[in-house]
């Protein structure tokens, strides 16, 4: 056996160990269901029947993604701001290909919340006065 073919006979077993025998595909896309835009960058959470997270993935520019899980019966949960949140169950039994469709909504800016949960505030540019 030459050196090539032992690299790739261990690439392969690595492969196999590595990956659970069973384990299925999800590959979806989240788009703006009015405009038909990719939404990059949310987080896509896979849910099982206790609602306990399996995986996770984050869409990309096109709003793509991929997650891997046993097969089963899931939720996949996405969310983003500006969008109604959604959940799509999923039986998997097979490697599935989805189309998430988020509708968009309007934001007041008094429901906005920053990273520890107090109201954002708005400055403007004539000496830092506030604006709720």
């Amino acid at each position: 056996m030459s050196l090539r073919q032992s690299v790739l006979t261990v690439a392969a077993v690595v492969g196999v160990l590595v990956t659970p025998l069973h384990s299925q595909t999800i590959r979806g896309q989240v788009v703006d269901s009015v405009t038909a835009a990719p939404l990059k960058g949310l987080d896509i959470v896979l849910l099982n029947a206790d609602r306990d997270t399996v995986a996770a993935a984050r869409s990309g520019s096109d709003g793509r993604f991929v997650v891997v899980a046993e097969p089963g019966s899931y939720t996949l949960r996405i969310r983003c701001l500006g969008h109604q949140p959604r959940e799509v169950a999923i039986q998997l039994s097979a490697d599935t290909a989805v189309t998430v469709r988020l509708v968009p909504v309007a934001i007041k800016p008094h429901e906005l919340r920053g990273a520890v949960g107090m109201p954002l505030r708005r400055i403007d540019g004539s000496g830092g006065r506030e604006h709720r």
